[in-house]
């Protein structure tokens, strides 16, 4: 929008982004509108001025310089959005209808999961076509991604794996805490032998050899 700015001194006008906000001060002439009292600004003279340093004016809307290039890059960007998506190959209808007749026969739609260790990209390479053309068909028609029965059998496969370790690893601490312990008995069994070994000696040396022959140790 463009407002009259009283005072004394040069005529001039502020303008007022319709968007943003932003305002922009202009010199200007002023006239008699009819059917209004007082003075204006010459809105055609202060709208050359503006455009001149950015400005626009869209649908009777004034845009600062900011807000007309973003406005000027967002039909851009979704014209190119639009042209990478039509650039993409699609499938075609008979290719389609090969899709939805494997999925039919590979895919569990109770259970959202492929059977029998089939994939997107399994499915794909029997058609010989894109796997996200497969994928595609599959997420709007069937179902979600989820796990295949193959898939499901080595995970029960590995969680058994798991249970026996760590029924395995707890069996081997308990072998150890009994070895452990024997070995303690053997070596207190040990000390007492040799302790007895030791007394003994002493026992034959105090009486004496003759003593020992007569009595005969």
């Amino acid at each position: 929008m463009i407002r009259a700015i009283s005072g004394k001194g040069v005529n001039r006008a502020r303008a007022v982004c319709d968007r943003c906000g932003r305002e922009e001060v202009v010199t200007c002439d002023y006239a008699r509108k009819p059917g209004r009292s007082g003075w204006a600004p010459n809105e055609g003279q202060v709208t050359r001025k503006l455009t001149g340093q950015g400005w626009a004016v869209v649908k009777g809307k004034l845009h600062c310089p900011g807000c007309e290039a973003k406005r000027k890059v967002t039909p851009m960007a979704e014209v190119q959005a639009k042209s990478r998506a039509a650039a993409v190959p699609q499938p075609t209808r008979e290719q389609k209808r090969a899709i939805i007749d494997l999925l039919q026969d590979s895919y569990d739609t109770k259970a959202g999961r492929y059977l029998q260790g089939e994939t997107d990209t399994t499915l794909a390479a029997v058609l010989d076509l894109r796997p996200g053309w497969v994928a595609a068909l599959r997420e709007e028609l069937f179902g979600p991604d989820g796990r295949n029965e193959e898939a499901d059998a080595l995970r029960q496969e590995l969680e058994n794996l798991r249970a026996a370790i760590t029924a395995g690893e707890a069996a081997h601490a308990e072998m150890r805490k009994a070895l452990d312990a024997q070995g303690e008995t053997l070596s207190s069994l040990r000390g007492q032998a040799e302790a007895g070994a030791a007394k003994l000696a002493r026992l034959l040396s105090a009486v004496g050899g003759h003593v020992v022959r007569r009595a005969g140790l």
